[in-house]
């Protein structure tokens, strides 16, 4: 079968159309058509091949993926035909090894990423393990589904993993694809939450979104003032605020937790963590159960990320405006 997309035929290049042969589906593979793909800034890593993405070219990106379901392996039983369904960041694992059994299918050693060995979603169609193929719930629409499969998932594990519930003050750091999810999902989670921001712009927008405050990453005295403020503190914004800034506004029994790539350094005194009982931790997404159960969450609590939606022929000006910063606040694009 053959099928269609956008590919960096080299590290760092455009995306220029390209065909390639999808294959048939394995015993418990589907093919999917796709719809909508959400533009992850991820996908700027696997085009550039940097910060430990290692790609291979042509690469056809994309990871946040919906469609529907056109054909199922023999021994596919989950999902059918005519099923709408979305594929994330991971799209195999082993399905055997003590990580999968404990549900952590992340930290398989035989996990393959969406678009490692495969075209991505940037394409008519793709061929995935169906196990790795997740039904959208009704409630969402596609839009709005395909943000989540990635960012959403990043996020909802941090926020759950530790401790994000009612009363929980959480700090937001960063406000961009996935800093905005994070205030949506912690709010729903009945958070306080607290965005910290280098951009003052974006302030009317955090409190449309339900931030209880906007804090200037910029303004030391702001920061001063809100000092030992936070229980957890979700950072998802590479070149942010020092941790040892983001230190000085957790309670004791705080947390800071790392989401994103590049964060700086991180120099603290093991005295301090322990006088207060603090702790420093990184989250990437979660299994399979993990991710079913956020995309329930966000249906059952009408979670909305904000998209700006764009014909899949305008891929490279997506990127561009992803690159510059630009996007408001996640791209989706659309066969």
């Amino acid at each position: 079968m053959k099928a269609s997309g956008y590919a960096a035929m080299e590290r760092g290049a455009a995306l220029q159309p390209f065909d390639f042969e999808l294959g048939d589906p394995g015993p418990y593979e589907v093919v999917i058509k796709i719809t909508h793909c959400g533009l992850c800034h991820s996908d700027l890593h696997f085009i550039d091949s940097d910060l430990g993405y290692v790609s291979a070219f042509p690469l056809v990106p994309g990871h946040e993926i919906v469609g529907t379901v056109e054909r199922i392996g023999d021994q596919m039983t989950e999902i059918k035909v005519g099923d709408r369904v979305g594929v994330g960041y991971q799209c195999k694992a082993c399905l055997d090894c003590e990580w999968c059994r404990r549900s952590m299918e992340n930290f398989c050693k035989k996990r393959q990423a969406t678009v490692s060995g495969r075209p991505g979603g940037f394409a008519s169609h793709i061929r995935v393990d169906g196990r790795f193929a997740y039904p959208i719930p009704k409630a969402l629409a596609s839009e709005h589904a395909a943000p989540l499969l990635c960012a959403g998932h990043t996020v909802y594990s941090a926020l759950r993993r530790h401790g994000a519930g009612p009363d929980v003050r959480v700090g937001i750091v960063g406000f961009g694809g996935l800093g905005h999810i994070g205030v949506l999902l912690a709010k729903a989670m009945g958070c306080e939450v607290t965005v910290i921001s280098s951009n003052v712009e974006k302030k009317a927008d955090a409190e449309k979104m339900g931030a209880n405050r906007f804090l200037s990453e910029k303004n030391e005295e702001q920061i001063a003032r809100w000092k030992e403020s936070l229980d957890l503190i979700v950072d998802t914004a590479p070149g942010g605020p020092s941790p040892e800034k983001l230190f000085d506004l957790l309670r004791p029994n705080g947390r800071l937790v790392f989401v994103s790539r590049g964060a700086s350094e991180i120099r603290i005194s093991s005295t301090r963590i322990m006088a207060s009982q603090m702790q420093i931790a990184g989250s990437i997404t979660g299994g399979r159960v993990a991710m079913a159960e956020m995309l329930n969450f966000a249906a059952w609590n009408g979670i909305k990320p904000w998209v700006e939606v764009m014909p899949m022929a305008r891929v490279n000006e997506a990127i561009a405006r992803l690159r510059a910063g630009k996007a408001r606040y996640r791209i989706v694009l659309t066969n």
